[in-house]
């Protein structure tokens, strides 16, 4: 079975045996079409250079029908479950319950596999793949314009190999734009969200947006739903906040100040900082667990990790060890990256990429554990105070704070640098668990963005972004 979309044909995934081998064509079309197509060669060699770029282009172009294909069998397979559960007996229920479950985590796969393609276009920067995402869910791939964002993504690539365009309703993370295009005039990279408006009405529509967006003219939207009626003055609405979201990160990349796609006021460091990463021993710890089934390390006397295969595939033995030793700290799977949006995929991390399909197919069990007070201790080594609120600070912190904070045993911990106060948010967790950042490289970027430079101050005091200096006295 197929499905057609005006000149498109995307075959079926097989979802129960062929799901592994249609995950590893994918990402084997991600990660080595390029160099298994011309070999390796110089980079600087503009000619291997063009050769290259075009073939990897190729790949991705390739694994991007793929993952079309992936996801519109996904959804068929997942309405045809629904159908299942509400009119089946009360076993046939619980059993599309529990394959609607599976179902979900292979949706956030594929969805992965496509963020691995974004995250190298975007030069895996986590600051930019930040402002381009809204919270918002990804969109039913069926119900989307399609067709027509495909047509404008082979539009764009047709006449030029060393230009790349990613659907971004694929991606788990992206929800400004319709495209993610990538080009190399040159050797220079450029990237950037396009926004497609086709039809007569969004032509018509297009400029009372931009218009609505420069001058928030109050008259405008009620004088469309007079005359055109609700349906197009919300139409109208949506698309000036469109429009709006991209301008505002068109303009914090460019000034490095502004506020981005959550309404967040923010100023970028202008300073490059060289995180440690554990990637490549946590890498050796999996590779070593082939042979007795177990690995365990740890990492800045702080994080502990455990890899466990075959009939060692069950949390127990880490949580016994955890135990034993008396640490006391969350524990995590990295399984669960591939529903951690915000977080480089897998199969875009160096060292553990290798391992991202053994990972993703529960072949590989990965655990991590942060013991709390010892990492505690290691902030303190730095000039960083900590003090731990209490249950009814932390909820009334809770309810004013827009962002997730990291509580333990429902207890926040605020820090302490010099006139800076901060709460420790799930975002220091998530790049010492996702993105591998050792707890030293870590609080090392915590206590960088605490203490903010003289110049980063004075371009946001500038901006608005944050109040001036009080005068002495």
């Amino acid at each position: 079975m197929a499905t057609v979309l005006g000149s498109y044909e995307f075959h079926d995934w097989s979802l129960l045996e062929g799901f592994d081998a249609h995950v590893q064509e994918v990402f084997r079309l991600i990660s080595r079409h390029g160099i298994d197509q011309v070999g390796a060669g110089d980079p600087a060699d503009p000619v291997y250079f063009a050769a290259f770029l075009a073939a990897v282009h190729e790949g991705w172009r390739k694994a991007q029908l793929e993952i079309i294909a992936g996801l519109l069998s996904i959804e068929r397979y997942a309405a045809q479950l629904e159908q299942a559960r509400k009119k089946g007996s009360k076993k046939e229920r619980e059993e599309a319950r529990a394959q609607q479950k599976s179902l979900q985590h292979k949706e956030a796969i594929v969805r992965r596999l496509a963020d691995a393609i974004a995250w190298q276009m975007i030069d895996h920067a986590l600051w930019f793949a930040r402002r381009i995402n809204t919270d918002d869910p990804p969109p039913s791939i069926s119900s989307s314009n399609l067709e027509t964002h495909l047509a404008a993504a082979n539009h764009l690539m047709q006449d030029s190999p060393t230009t790349f365009a990613l659907l971004t309703d694929l991606t788990s993370f992206i929800r400004l734009g319709d495209l993610l295009v990538v080009s190399h005039p040159g050797k220079e990279r450029q990237c950037q969200i396009v926004e497609i408006k086709e039809g007569t009405v969004n032509e018509e529509l297009l400029p009372m947006a931009q218009h609505l967006v420069a001058t928030r003219c109050p008259h405008l939207v009620p004088a469309v739903e007079s005359a055109r009626g609700k349906g197009m003055a919300a139409q109208l609405e949506r698309m000036a906040r469109q429009i709006e979201k991209l301008g505002r990160v068109d303009s914090l990349v460019r000034n490095s100040v502004g506020i981005d796609a959550h309404g967040d006021r923010v100023v970028l460091s202008e300073e490059t900082i060289a995180l440690a990463s554990y990637a490549d021993y946590l890498s050796d710890m999996i590779n070593q667990s082939s042979g007795p089934g177990w690995a365990i390390g740890e990492v800045d006397q702080c994080l502990y990790l455990g890899a466990y295969r075959g009939q060692m595939r069950e949390p127990v033995a880490f949580e016994r060890w955890m135990q034993g030793c008396g640490i006391d700290g969350p524990i995590i799977s990295l399984a669960t990256s591939f529903r951690t949006t915000l977080s480089t995929p897998l199969f875009a991390s160096p060292f553990i990429n290798e391992h991202a399909v053994d990972i993703a197919m529960g072949r590989v069990l990965v655990l991590m554990c942060l013991a709390v007070e010892p990492f505690l201790k290691l902030v303190e080594a730095h000039g960083i105070k900590h003090k731990w609120l209490s249950r009814g600070e932390t909820a009334d912190v809770q309810r004013r704070w827009d962002r997730q904070m990291f509580e333990w045993k429902g207890r926040a911990i605020e820090l302490e640098f010099g006139s800076e106060r901060s709460i420790i948010g799930n975002a220091l967790l998530g790049r010492i668990f996702y993105e591998f950042t050792t707890p030293q490289a870590a609080i090392e970027l915590l206590g960088s963005n605490l203490a903010m430079s003289p110049e980063r101050r004075a371009r946001a005091i500038e901006a608005g972004l944050v109040p001036p200096e009080p005068s002495g006295t």
